[in-house]
């Protein structure tokens, strides 16, 4: 029984201890409102511009796309070459 009671002082002395150890911090940033801008006509020249941009972002992925397949792209020319040379061979 005596053990039971010390135990039971020695846990509870320990939950007192943890209770006392807890930190709570919390941190808050202000941050100022900005209103979005009103919506005014996209001017033909603008809408130019980024169809110019996206274009060429579509050819880039091409290009870059094709930098990543280079070894099948040699691969299935020199297939190519020896079949057009074979067919011209017979």
């Amino acid at each position: 029984m005596r053990k039971l009671k010390q135990k039971v002082d020695r846990l509870n002395f320990l939950k007192d201890q943890v209770s006392y150890s807890t930190i709570i911090v919390k941190f808050y940033q202000r941050v100022e409102y900005v209103p979005e801008p009103e919506m005014t006509e996209v001017r033909i020249l603008v809408r130019f511009k980024e169809a110019f941009n996206t274009g060429w972002d579509g050819v880039l992925s091409i290009v870059v796309g094709l930098t990543y397949i280079w070894p099948l792209l040699l691969v299935v020319g020199a297939l190519v070459l020896f079949v057009l040379k074979r067919k011209k061979a017979m």
